[in-house]
């Protein structure tokens, strides 16, 4: 999930697409940039961010009516948890080790897998 924002316009988007996101990023650089040659100077906090989210926790329509409020349904709170890309190539690194070690001949296959684990980690 990527977040776009700039000082100009606050939250531009959020989106699960990183196309997406970086069309959004680029159009705001160039809004940056328009707006700074329209005026003749900078302001001094001009800025656009593409950020990665991690961790987004808001409130989800469960679809469950509420009795007796026509239309109405009950909201609950949802987080959703993107671990860091380190842990992601750890977990599938350790899943490649565990398929593999289900297989006769793998000790080149099992060395790299090896490396990109403790990479990950940081050993």
């Amino acid at each position: 999930m990527w977040i776009v924002w700039d000082d100009d316009e606050g939250l531009v988007c959020i989106t699960d697409e990183y196309d997406e996101a970086v069309k959004e990023y680029n159009k705001c650089k160039v809004g940056l940039q328009q707006l700074v040659n329209e005026d003749g100077e900078f302001r001094g906090n001009e800025q656009c961010v593409l950020a990665r989210i991690e961790r987004n926790f808001y409130s989800h329509d469960t679809g469950e009516a509420v009795p007796g409020k026509d239309g109405d349904t009950y909201f609950e709170w949802k987080e959703e948890v993107k671990p860091p890309d380190e842990i992601e190539q750890l977990r599938s690194a350790l899943q490649k080790i565990y398929g593999l070690a289900k297989k006769d001949g793998v000790s080149k296959e099992l060395d790299e897998c090896y490396i990109i684990a403790r990479k990950a980690l940081g050993l």
